[in-house]
């Protein structure tokens, strides 16, 4: 058996990376790191790493279509406002589901992928 030390990162690919780019940037304020050349960009804020890789490159991705969805937790505090948010930003937004410890809401970024935010 092995251990886990931590999560590393969530990746994803994406038809339109400068859309996706721009959507986590705008929405949540996650930064480009060094960007470059290559089709695989990296988004960091604090611990979270967000790898978009660009689908129309060619290469492979197994990862397109096995990912249920990514989860944020958000402060409580701020919840109701990031709704409020998303939906100025043209986010077609989920009513609040109360799973009994945690409230949730859904949408969908520029590829489709279902993205939930936890208080």
């Amino acid at each position: 058996m092995f251990s886990l030390k931590y999560r590393d990162s969530i990746g994803i690919s994406s038809e339109d990376p400068k859309a996706s780019i721009s959507f986590y940037r705008n929405l949540f304020g996650m930064k480009l790191e060094e960007e470059d050349s290559s089709s695989i960009k990296t988004l960091k804020l604090d611990n979270i790493h967000l790898v978009i890789s660009d689908s129309r490159t060619g290469e492979e991705s197994v990862s397109r279509h096995l990912l249920d969805h990514i989860a944020f937790r958000i402060d409580s505090d701020s919840f109701d406002r990031a709704a409020e948010e998303l939906s100025r930003q043209g986010a077609e937004v989920s009513e609040i589901v109360d799973h009994g410890l945690v409230r949730s809401i859904y949408f969908k970024d520029p590829d489709g992928y279902l993205v939930e935010l936890i208080c």
